[in-house]
């Protein structure tokens, strides 16, 4: 980092993300860390934002626990992830009308009405879905460590995720909700990831610019 050596903390943190991070991401960790010891290091990254399943923990079999935990609405879970790929990317622009779109989608594919497949979806798959992390998961290994670190060098965080109840998920797994400034969630902004518009609100609400993110 702008010329010195990089420390063995510092990569043994970027390490310690799960396997499938890119390249970009381990280094935002590095970086981090440099920053604090080299002092003068020139870093442009001020906010880091992290998705939530398959990044702060392993959540392989997710799908396995869902249908032992409640057989009875097998089909309903494989439905729900099919609409979901089905919106992937899709700007809705905002949490009512993405909402109205998912449950109708739900519906079509399912003996529920719209009204009762979000009472469903409210009342028991987002009721499951912190038990089961609460069971079965634990947070990745430094998760928190990450974290507290980037807080404490001023560069902002933030977890978003493509479902909802995001900070009861973050406690269901062991963590503190105070490790992190913010938390989103991608329907509460109109639209699953990738879309762009949900990002760039995200990185105007940090007071950064989407290239400093």
């Amino acid at each position: 980092v702008v010329g010195k050596t990089v420390s063995a903390r510092a990569v043994l943190v970027a390490e310690a993300l799960p396997d499938g991070r890119s390249e970009r991401e381990r280094r935002i960790v590095v970086v981090a860390y440099e920053r604090e010891r080299v002092g003068e290091a020139e870093v442009h990254v001020r906010a880091v934002v992290f998705d939530l399943d398959g990044t702060l923990y392993n959540n392989s079999r997710f799908p396995f626990w869902l249908v032992t935990s409640r057989v009875t609405d097998a089909f309903v879970f494989s439905a729900e992830r099919k609409i979901r790929k089905q919106m992937k990317g899709v700007d809705l622009d905002n949490a009512d009308r993405f909402y109205e779109s998912f449950f109708s989608h739900l519906s079509d594919r399912t003996r529920f009405t719209p009204e009762e497949a979000s009472q469903w979806y409210w009342e028991v798959y987002m009721e499951m879905f912190p038990d089961i992390l609460h069971a079965h998961y634990a947070p990745n290994e430094g998760v928190e460590e990450i974290f507290l670190h980037l807080q404490k060098i001023g560069v902002s965080t933030g977890v978003y995720s493509d479902y909802p109840v995001v900070k009861e998920r973050i406690e269901a797994l062991g963590l503190s909700t105070e490790i992190c400034e913010n938390y989103w969630s991608a329907p509460d902004l109109g639209a699953f990831k990738p879309a762009i518009r949900p990002m760039l609100e995200i990185a105007s609400a940090m007071g950064v610019q989407a290239s400093e993110m």
